[in-house]
């Protein structure tokens, strides 16, 4: 049974006794005491197992109600909003790098780093943040730079196994001096795919972020009728025990 639905059922009973079915006054006060302290059980521990249901998960008994909230209203959604800008930051710096590579004489090294880093900090972020984001918002770009391997490694540039880039600093720069059309040709390709492939993720981050959003705001509401469930059941509890 919900926590909604034993409450309700709790409120049933209670109505039962305080409407007089009870012929003895004795009885009566003792089956409206047992009730009310049925009810104010119910609603202290109603809060944490309304997150439960919501969330399905078990709140940790070592963690206080607030720290249970305050993990779901904030971790997930900031960790989508935080992906969001680092997709944006990526598509950025990919755009920037295709620009530069238009014209393979004024490509230079800081215009590879700043789309490395870039790409780096997305696909560490995403994976220190997997619990709320997924692998898959990110196969495509990595599947595209996986490709491409061969041909980064050529120029200085190598795909490590975690997805992310390293640059070999020395052949880069010899590269971009000795034959910097084909650095310029390769990163071209790569710059394209990767802001295709980070416009779809900030999209689908922001997407996600906006529903994490909203269901922060349903569950602070839900858990704020049943605070204020729970005090006015104490408060009776109170006054008439």
């Amino acid at each position: 049974m919900s926590v909604i639905s034993n409450i309700s059922s709790l409120i049933n009973q209670y109505e039962s006794v305080t409407s007089g079915s009870s012929t003895s006054s004795t009885s009566s006060s003792s089956s409206l005491s047992s009730i009310l302290s049925q009810l104010s059980e119910s609603s202290s521990d109603s809060t944490s197992n309304l997150l439960d249901e919501l969330t399905g998960s078990s709140s940790s008994t070592d963690s206080s109600l607030e720290d249970e909230m305050a993990s779901v209203f904030t971790s997930k959604t900031n960790a989508l909003g935080e992906f969001y800008s680092y997709a944006k930051d990526l598509s950025s710096a990919a755009e920037s790098l295709y620009s530069a590579s238009e014209d393979s004489s004024t490509l230079s090294y800081d215009d590879i780093s700043d789309f490395v880093t870039s790409y780096n900090n997305a696909v560490k972020y995403a994976s220190q943040n997997s619990e709320y984001i997924s692998s898959n918002d990110l196969s495509s770009m990595k599947e595209n730079m996986e490709s491409s391997k061969d041909s980064l490694s050529s120029i200085g540039i190598t795909v490590k196994s975690d997805g992310t880039l390293s640059i070999d600093e020395s052949t880069l720069k010899s590269s971009l001096s000795n034959d910097s059309s084909t650095v310029a040709s390769t990163l071209k390709d790569i710059a394209s795919s990767t802001k295709t492939s980070s416009e779809n993720i900030s999209s689908k981050s922001l997407s996600d972020y906006t529903s994490s959003y909203k269901q922060s705001l349903a569950l602070a509401a839900k858990l704020n009728e049943v605070e204020a469930e729970s005090d006015c059941l104490s408060k009776l509890l109170d006054t008439t025990i």
